[in-house]
């Protein structure tokens, strides 16, 4: 399958990974992040116009408290250090979604973006 858009990468990491235990699937998840973070950095970047970074990764599986024990890897992305503007892509792996969220608004730079994404909702990758 082509490595051309998140929603395929997220795809092979579920299928990759089903018949791994949690500590096997966390290992693969971590050791994948770099595919996950290429093709959301490309698709990010077309629609901010801005090259985006990726600043922080948070991998939870089989974790009750959170989503049900959802496997789920969060990228968060900022697109300048002169501005707090972060997004979140928070990518379910077992539900074969991508969400995306503002994390932290920042001083206004990003606003442009932050309306588009509020426009195009679950589509904004698409």
């Amino acid at each position: 399958m082509p490595h051309d858009n998140p929603a395929n990468v997220l795809h092979e990491l579920a299928t990759a990974s089903a018949h791994l235990s949690a500590a096997e699937r966390r290992d693969f998840f971590w050791a994948s992040v770099g595919k996950l973070e290429r093709t959301l950095r490309e698709q990010l970047r077309n629609l901010a116009a801005a090259e985006p970074y990726l600043e922080q990764v948070t991998v939870y599986v089989d974790d009750p408290s959170y989503r049900q024990g959802a496997a789920t890897v969060i990228l968060e992305f900022r697109f300048s250090p002169d501005d707090d503007f972060t997004l979140g892509a928070s990518c379910l792996v077992d539900h074969g979604k991508i969400l995306l969220r503002v994390t932290r608004p920042g001083a206004g730079l990003f606003d442009a973006l932050r309306t588009k994404l509020e426009q195009r909702g679950e589509n904004a990758l698409r």
